[in-house]
């Protein structure tokens, strides 16, 4: 169960701190030796303020392999990025996916994916594509990913679509995906769907989930598309 969301101050060894200031010290029982001893504040209860607390970061991106699953997600729907166990190309792809039904606001279950369509009946209804892979995220991007998610640093991953499917043109449609064991994998080009990812980043590992992207993407791709 979630604490209400307070303002509260306490006094700690004679000094006045607010409960959001303690969450932010890295061992608050050293600092303030009486605090567990003179206080009604619980330990516990810190760390889980502590947990609470993130930091978002968005990546300008896309959703491969438009030409294998052909999903046109709406724009409002707000997608899941999990990892894609038994990818036979890939120890660390990571996929993109819809929600599940009932986690969709009912008055968009009939409302068509592609508006132009809509009246034509063409277009995909959300409640037909609910629940089923978009995609997979770039290649390096979804290795570090995986790694944030391997080492907890994120809470979750979520994406949203900024456009409509087309062609790659960075890297070249033509291009072909090709791993590389000593540096950063060739990611293939073929159709995408130009998205954003939103990084729910637990505030005490930014500065760690940060490195991770920068051991495993190139660090142009991260000046271009990185807003932290």
């Amino acid at each position: 169960m979630d604490l209400p969301s307070i303002c509260l101050t306490v006094l700690m060894d004679g000094f006045p701190f607010q409960l959001e200031d303690i969450c932010l010290m890295d061992k608050p029982s050293i600092f303030f030796p009486s605090v567990l001893e003179n206080s009604s504040i619980h330990l516990t209860q810190i760390q889980q303020l502590e947990m609470n607390t993130e930091r978002i970061i968005k990546i300008e991106w896309s959703i491969k392999g438009y030409h294998a699953f052909r999903i046109k997600p709406h724009s409002q729907i707000e997608l899941d990025v999990l990892p894609e166990e038994g990818n036979p190309f890939s120890q660390y792809a990571t996929k993109v996916v819809m929600p599940l039904l009932q986690e969709i606001s009912p008055d968009l279950h009939n409302v068509s994916t592609d508006m132009r369509e809509e009246n034509h009946q063409r277009g995909q209804l959300m409640k037909d594509i609910a629940g089923k892979q978009v995609g997979r995220v770039p290649a390096n991007l979804c290795t570090a990913f995986r790694n944030m998610i391997s080492r907890n640093t994120i809470r979750c991953i979520k994406c949203k679509v900024t456009g409509p499917p087309r062609l790659s043109a960075n890297p070249p449609s033509n291009q072909r995906y090709r791993s590389n064991n000593r540096g950063h994998d060739r990611p293939g080009g073929g159709a995408d769907i130009p998205c954003s990812y939103y990084l729910h980043i637990r505030d005490r590992m930014f500065a760690d989930t940060m490195h991770i992207l920068e051991d495993c993407v190139p660090l142009r791709e991260l000046d271009e598309r990185v807003h932290a």
